[in-house]
């Protein structure tokens, strides 16, 4: 995803998080922190909503 980003002249990337529990849903995840280290441009991380039926 970095590289595309960087491929693309890409100003920002967005990256969703999917809620865990309540711990897990104050950290971000290994996925999310290893694109923050190497992306070279602001990463932004979102919580997905669950989809309820």
């Amino acid at each position: 995803m970095a590289k595309s980003a960087a491929d693309g002249g890409a100003d920002l990337i967005v990256i969703g998080k999917q809620r865990q529990g309540w711990v897990e849903s104050r950290t971000i995840g290994s996925t999310a922190t290893n694109l923050c280290e190497i992306a070279r441009r602001p990463v932004l991380v979102v919580p997905l909503q669950n989809k309820k039926a």
